[in-house]
């Protein structure tokens, strides 16, 4: 189809739409986001405030923070941006964390 990008990804997304934060670690409210889906090399955010999330941050998965991730930003395209971690272990452990939750909500 005219106009349309071709699918980079190495891996499906999978659907989250999940509540969450952003934290810079140096103090300052969380920025509230929605996870938007997964796939195994990272995930897709819409947060709140995009102009001012940094380029490494830590995602909060619950709001307590017990559940939290290291994230890069890999791509910024509003409303949305993409994170990814550079290690494979990391986010397929996210991805369980993620279902686990999911399951307890």
């Amino acid at each position: 189809m005219p106009g349309r990008q071709h699918e980079q990804r190495k891996s499906a997304r999978k659907p989250k739409r999940q509540a969450a934060w952003i934290s810079n670690d140096a103090g300052g409210c969380p920025i509230p986001c929605v996870l938007w889906d997964l796939s195994e090399g990272g995930a897709r955010l819409a947060p709140a405030r995009a102009n001012v999330v940094p380029d490494v941050f830590t995602l909060l998965l619950t709001r307590d923070g017990k559940s939290h991730r290291l994230c890069r930003v890999a791509w910024r395209k509003k409303p949305y941006i993409g994170v990814c971690s550079s290690s494979k272990t990391l986010m397929m452990n996210w991805t369980c964390t993620l279902e686990w939750h999911s399951e307890r909500s």
